[in-house]
This record gives structure tokens, sequence and C-alpha cells, in this order.
């Protein structure tokens, strides 16, 4: 069945235009056509909503930006699931929100049966051709037999409805091997490889259940991933107050030919040790910065690195991919645990209350309507904001965890995700140019 939304009309609008700065480099955003353009320092300087040219090209943004932009109903239908085929990890993280991948119950891992009726669920609920589950934990791996015959057993079951389904999998690395790469490659599984920088980096919190750092166990079948795979895979690491030096952690990474590369900072409660805090910010955005000065100039020698929170594509419109709606949790997006039981993502699965329904019962609509609500941007303090196309209004559960409340995003995600926004449209310019500014 074909996709489609339906246009409304009406919705809070963010400024005419945003103006940034990086790297010496000045810009206008203009938010609700997408369009981004460079300028002189001194026009840069001058420009205001109030003090611009009155030229054809400003008239013609106006007057897009007068009529407002169309408003997408937000979607209602199923497309992607996260399975947490293992409740139970090998590792013990320090900062780990989910306590060890047991989401505050017992260890546990997931029947081959839920597995297979979870996709089941999703196949015969979504209404698009293509669909996505990833596969989670705790340590997924731990639970090798169910996510191999759940792999198997999904492509045959989606080739019989004329779906096509997509495998990924968040793995420590730990049980990673040649025959498991064998079987990824052939059944094309993205991975994302959970490190967080060099030894002395990723062992302060990255620990075995002993106690030793987790380093020296996964680092040569990290590079195993690398060596068999030109794409098809991110690193992803977690930074924390503790550790804020993120331009090094990136540059080791890069260094090492790992191009693909996600930080994130821990999602923790506000009174955590280890939680980010409003004074981290500016030490953040200035690593932010450094990131970008390194992958621009690895992309002057012609080395294409990529940041997750950097990569835009003003090609395909903003207003198109974010115009109201945010991650889709709840709506889009749901996690299924060890019992089949359906929680809006993985993140809320330690939260009884947030539970949605069951494989074998189905949503509660009433619930699912609240998340619907959640993911509208115009029901957040995003109404106005520049970056709200862009954005998403951020991690709902993340806001559940900080302030109890789905529809007010953490100021501090806010900051960050304005600054690495500014930088993606940056690097994007010198992408969409084929070449350097």
């Amino acid at each position: 069945m074909k996709e489609t939304q339906k246009r409304e009309t009406g919705s809070s609008k963010p400024p005419f235009f945003h103006k940034f700065e990086v790297l010496n480099h000045f810009f206008l955003f203009f938010p609700i056509s997408g369009t981004l353009v460079e300028v002189d320092k001194d026009d840069f300087s001058n420009l205001s909503e109030d003090n611009y040219p009155e030229d054809a090209f400003f008239k013609e943004e106006r007057e897009i930006w007068e009529k407002g932009p169309p408003k997408f109903k937000p979607p209602t239908f199923l497309k992607s699931m996260c399975l947490l085929v293992s409740q139970t990890c090998n590792m013990k993280c320090s900062y780990c929100f989910v306590e060890g991948g047991t989401y505050g119950g017992k260890e546990r891992l997931m029947s081959e049966k839920i597995a297979k009726d979870a996709i089941l669920y999703l196949l015969n609920n979504a209404k698009t051709r293509n669909v996505e589950v990833d596969f989670f934990g705790g340590e997924p791996l731990l639970n090798w037999k169910v996510v191999k015959e759940t792999v198997v057993f999904g492509n045959r079951e989606a080739e019989k409805r004329n779906k096509r389904i997509r495998f990924s999998l968040t793995t420590n690395g730990v049980l990673l091997n040649e025959e498991k790469m064998d079987f990824f490659d052939e059944y094309k599984v993205s991975l994302i490889l959970s490190l967080d920088g060099p030894k002395s980096i990723n062992d302060m919190y990255r620990k075995m259940k002993d106690g030793r750092g987790s380093f020296d166990f996964v680092w040569d079948k990290i590079k195993m991933v690398r060596d068999r795979r030109n794409e098809g895979y991110y690193i992803r690491g977690t930074f924390t107050r503790k550790n804020l030096n993120i331009g090094e952690i990136s540059r080791f990474f890069w260094e090492n030919k790992f191009p693909y590369l996600s930080l994130e900072p821990a999602i923790l409660p506000e009174e955590n040790e280890m939680a980010i805090r409003k004074e981290d910010l500016s030490k953040i955005i200035d690593e932010y910065e450094k990131m970008a000065k390194e992958i621009y100039e690895r992309r002057k020698i012609g080395e294409d690195y990529h940041f997750y929170h950097f990569n835009i594509d003003l090609e395909g419109g903003p207003c198109i991919g974010k115009m109201s709606f945010g991650c889709g949790a709840g709506v889009e997006y749901i996690a299924i645990d060890t019992n089949g039981d359906i929680y809006p993502c993985h993140w809320f699965s330690e939260f009884p209350q947030m539970k949605m329904g069951n494989i074998y019962t189905g949503i509660d609509e009433e619930k699912k309507k609240i998340f619907v609500q959640a993911n509208i941007l115009d029901n957040k303090k995003c109404k106005t904001c520049w970056a709200k196309y862009l954005c998403g209004g951020g991690c709902i559960a993340h806001s559940y965890l900080r302030y109890k409340d789905l529809f007010k995003p953490p100021e501090e995600f806010c900051t960050l995700q304005k600054r690495r926004i500014e930088i993606g449209l940056f690097l994007n310019s010198i992408s969409s140019q084929g070449g350097l500014l």
C-alpha cells in the first residue's frame, strides 16, 4: 500500500530565517523552505528579520514564510520494531540505563516463538512495504540461535507478503566472530557497535562483569567488521560529564579508518554524577566544532567521514521529513520484550506503566493516542524553533526519564541539537556543491 500524508492548513511558524556561523563561514537558513545560503561576514552582521534586501530572492522566501508551512497529519501506522531478545548482558557498564539489560526485572532471553510471533505482528500490522527490525538487549548475541532463526524466518515471511524486511543489531562486540559475520553479510544485517573510544576512555565505564575493561575483548572484533565492510555499520559511543573530550574520541576512530560514528550523551537522571549538566554544554559544543573541523579537513584530501548527528539531507526537504512529527515511538516504532509485551521503545521497557499491550492482544489505542500527541512538535515548546523540521523534538523517553513529562525536551538536548544541526548544514553545503566552500 502506498504511503500518503494529507496536508492541513496552519502551523506554528519558526522565524523567517536563522543566522549562524561555523568555522568562519556565515549562513542564513530559511526553516520553512529549507533553503541554506552562505553570505559574507559584513552582510551577516547587518542582516535581521527587520533588515534584509528587497530583492527577488528574499521576496520569494518571504512569500513562502508568510504562507506558513503545510501541516502533515501525523502517521498512525507501524513501520519498525525493536526486539529485546536478550534482557541480560555479558558486560556491566557504569552508565547503563537498563540495569545490565534486565530493565529492572530478572535476567531472561526471548523465546524463538515470541520472536517469530513478533515478526508476524509487525508484518501483519504494518501498512508499508518496507519494515525494519532491530535486535537489542542487553546483549542480543547472547541469544544467537533466536537471532539467527528470526532473521531467516522474517525474510521468508516478508517475501510471502511482498514486503521487504531490514534487520539491524546493536552489540558490544564481545561475541562477534567470523561465522556470525558471514551470516550478517549474507542477510545484509546492519550493525551498531558499542565502543566509547580508545582503551583509556572506553575502559572507564565499559567493563566486563568481573570489573575488567572491555576494550581488549572487543577491539580486534570491531576491526574485523571494518575490514569486511565498507558500509552497513556504525560505531556508537557514549560520553558522560566525566569524559567530554569527544573530539579526541572521534579522531581516534577516524584515524583507525572507522568512517561512521555516533557519540551520544548518556541518558541518566539529572542527579546522577555522570549526567550532562548545563555547565558542560559549552565544552561539548567546543568539541563538536573540533569534530567539524576534522571532517572538513579530511574532506579536503578526499576522506569522507561521517558523524551521525551532523548528517542532514536538504535535498529531500526538511519539511517532508520532519514537518510536524517526532521520532515515532509508540506509533511508527515499538519495542517487544521477552514476554511479548509492547512498549513505545526500548527505553520505556523499564517502566511498567508505559506498557501499551501485547503482541497477542494488540495495542491499547488510548495509550497510543498519548504517543501520537507526544510526537507532534507543535504540542511542545518546539512550536517556533528554527530547527524544528530538522530535529523532530528530541527523545520522548529522555523527556520522561528527566521530567516524567513526554512533552518537555530537556534544555541541554535542545542546546546541543541546535549546534549539531548548524554544523550539519555547513557540512551539507560542502557536499551539495561537490567540493569545498
